[in-house]
């Protein structure tokens, strides 16, 4: 059983209505790791900015342009995390580092 990694993360973001007079997008994050969970996933995020708040507990700004997910936490295979923005360009969101904790069995 290997480990997984930032390349089983995957984000897509849509644009999904208007806010404010600005394009407001949904951003879906999942965990496509088989055999692990994944925690600790720290995105890049650089120039986020929005008109509307975001549950920080889903996505929280760190320095140096990266942003933390779920607080921290365990992102399960099959359920997705999802947040919104609101802002005049899509930020350009990717995976910089994940914990893998994979089962023994």
């Amino acid at each position: 059983m290997g480990e997984c990694s930032t390349s089983d993360i995957g984000i897509i973001q849509k644009k999904v209505n208007q806010v404010q007079g600005v394009d407001e997008y949904e951003v879906e994050i999942q965990n496509y790791c088989q055999s692990c969970g994944l925690s600790g996933l720290v995105i890049g995020c650089e120039g986020f900015q929005t008109v509307e708040p975001v549950e920080p507990a889903l996505f929280k700004q760190l320095d140096g342009g990266d942003c933390l997910i779920n607080g921290g936490d365990f992102i399960t295979r099959g359920i997705p995390i999802r947040f919104r923005y609101a802002w005049q360009t899509p930020t350009n969101f990717y995976p910089k580092k994940v914990v893998s904790k994979c089962s023994s069995r």
